[in-house]
């Protein structure tokens, strides 16, 4: 009888851990990159590259803040398609409210 290896110690495992790591750090300089070539980095769009990269958690996020700032780019969220993921999510559909708010 053969005996049964750790999941950790299973070859097709260790791949796709590797696999994991090794895509955390793409997404990782590709976030680095969008900082470095805008100076002033939005988190709108730094919470879109997020989605695209599918951190829905870490793109909310990042939209509040740029909400609480007033960025501009904001104005974009109800249409924008690289949020459409977001979209019907409670805490997305409570930032575009917040958003077009109007004050009294």
């Amino acid at each position: 009888m053969q005996e049964e290896l750790p999941v950790a110690s299973r070859p097709d495992e260790r791949r796709g851990a590797l696999a994991t790591d090794v895509e955390a750090k793409r997404d990782s300089r590709l976030l680095d990159a969008i900082d470095a070539t805008s100076g002033h980095p939005s988190e709108y769009q730094r919470a879109a590259a997020s989605l695209a990269l599918g951190d829905r958690e870490e793109a909310l996020g990042r939209l509040e803040i740029a909400a609480t700032a007033r960025e501009p780019w904001m104005v974009l969220i109800g249409v924008d398609p690289m949020l459409a993921p977001l979209r019907g999510d409670e805490r997305f559909e409570a930032l575009v409210r917040r958003v077009f708010a109007t004050s009294s």
